[in-house]
C-alpha cells in the first residue's frame, strides 16, 4: 500500500477483546503488572508465534515483542504487535498511560508524525528489538474492573487449552 504506518493503523482498530481467552485472563487481573505477565505467559494461545519478555531495570521497565519471522519481522508485522501491546496498556491502566520510549527495529518512516501520534513518547528507530519502556511505577497501577478471583479460575481454563510445548 506504501502506507508507512499501515500496522499501527491495524494496531488503532484493535482491542483487548482481540486476544479471545487471553484477554479474559489478562483483563481480570489486579494490576497491569499481573496483566502483563499474564499476557506474557499466555500470548503464544493467541499468536503462536510471539513473545513478549518483561525486563525490569533501575525504576523502567522494558516490554520486548517477539515476532518468529526470519530474518527480521516485517515492518507492518513489528508495528502491530508494539502498537497493540500498547493500546491493551491503555485500556487496563487509562487514557492517561504514555511509555516513556517506544523503540521499533525498522528504520524511520519519511513522516514520523504518525508515530509520535499514537505512542505519545519519544521514539528509537532502528533499535534492536521491538519495545515500548515504562515507568516500573505503571505495573502497580490497579485495573478497576478486575476480578482476581475469576482471573485465577480462567487461567485454570486457559491453561487447559494450552497444549504448546513451552520452548520457542
Amino acid at each position: 500500500s506504501g502506507v508507512e504506518e499501515f500496522g499501527l493503523l491495524m494496531a488503532e482498530r484493535g482491542a483487548l477483546a482481540n486476544l479471545g481467552p487471553v484477554a479474559l485472563v489478562v483483563r481480570e487481573q489486579a494490576t497491569v503488572g499481573d496483566a502483563l505477565k499474564a499476557l506474557a505467559r499466555f500470548i503464544h494461545i493467541h499468536h503462536e508465534g510471539m513473545r513478549l519478555a518483561i525486563k525490569p531495570r533501575n525504576g523502567v521497565v522494558t516490554l520486548a515483542v517477539g515476532l518468529r519471522t526470519l530474518p527480521r519481522a516485517p515492518r507492518q508485522s513489528s508495528d502491530m504487535a508494539l502498537g497493540s501491546l500498547h493500546r491493551i496498556i491503555r485500556a487496563l491502566a487509562g487514557e492517561d498511560f504514555r511509555p516513556l520510549e517506544a523503540h521499533l527495529t525498522h528504520p524511520p518512516p519519511r513522516n514520523r508524525k504518525y508515530y509520535r501520534s499514537f505512542f505519545g513518547c519519544p521514539l528509537i528507530f532502528n533499535a534492536e528489538v521491538d519495545a515500548l519502556v515504562i515507568s516500573a511505577r505503571d505495573l502497580e497501577r490497579p485495573i478497576p474492573s478486575a476480578h482476581p478471583m475469576i482471573a485465577h479460575y480462567l487461567e485454570k481454563r486457559v491453561e487447559a487449552i494450552d497444549v504448546r510445548p513451552k520452548q520457542w
